[in-house]
């Protein structure tokens, strides 16, 4: 049955029924599929093909390639399929209406674990962003060309980001110290990104290490001012006052 399609993107573009990965073709055709999981359910053109394919620039044999592509497609993935559609032509614009997709379960998985915290269950969002932070294989979208990839590819590690940054927000606020190692790694990945140095210095602060916590302020301060020209962000500054302060930290939400 189509149900037991499930799609990836979350890493390198793949495909597997019942367990037996597809061969997807070469990185252009798996392009083609991943612009259509990314509309998952709805209609996209061939004009949106080929420019997501060629950006501004496709070639004469722009448009029979593209249906060369999902003609190869359709045969793969619906070879087995119990003559049931997986993509769907229909008026010129082409549609993947079976299997499911790791995005989409990812998407869920944030949606519930807000849901959840918002409610005071802390533990079921961690878990549930845990399960969410899992579906991830590496960048995505790994090794599919074009501008619309790439768009994609940003996209998508900003929410991982989010994502990951919310888990380690709720592992702080519930005492677990275990988060020092990874925000280390996640801010020297990302130095200029402001929110892991918060959780860093909330995650210090609340390990008894306070001047450790005032040496990231110090140091991102810096960084700020040598490489941009401006001050830490507000939530960066509070958090140093609490801490010079003496306050305690625990629990105090990142605002």
């Amino acid at each position: 049955m189509t149900d037991t399609i499930r799609f990836c993107v979350l890493g390198p573009v793949r495909a597997w029924r019942d367990g037996v990965e597809l061969d997807l073709g070469s990185p252009q055709q798996r392009a083609v599929l991943a612009t259509l999981l990314f509309r998952f359910g709805t209609h996209v053109t061939l004009d949106e093909l080929v420019a997501a394919l060629w950006d501004d620039e496709p070639p004469r044999s722009a448009v029979g390639t593209a249906r060369t592509y999902i003609y190869r497609l359709r045969r793969v993935l619906e070879s087995d399929a119990r003559g049931l559609t997986v993509l769907l032509s229909r008026g010129g614009t082409y549609t993947i209406v079976g299997g499911t997709v790791d995005l989409n379960d990812f998407q869920q998985l944030v949606a519930s674990a807000t849901a959840a915290q918002q409610a005071g269950r802390t533990a079921q969002a961690a878990e549930d962003l845990d399960r969410a932070l899992r579906l991830w294989r590496g960048p995505a979208l790994a090794g599919v060309p074009g501008r619309y990839a790439e768009a994609q590819r940003i996209r998508l590690a900003e929410m991982r980001l989010i994502a990951l940054e919310r888990r380690l927000e709720l592992a702080i606020t519930s005492g677990h110290r275990e988060a020092v190692p990874e925000l280390i790694a996640l801010v020297d990945e990302y130095p200029f990104r402001e929110r892991p140095r918060q959780l860093l210095m909330l995650a210090l602060a609340n390990s008894g290490r306070r001047a450790d916590a005032l040496a990231v302020f110090r140091d991102v301060r810096r960084l700020l001012s040598d490489e941009l020209g401006i001050e830490p962000c507000t939530a960066l500054q509070r958090i140093h006052r609490e801490i010079l302060d003496g306050e305690e930290l625990l629990g105090s939400a990142v605002r």
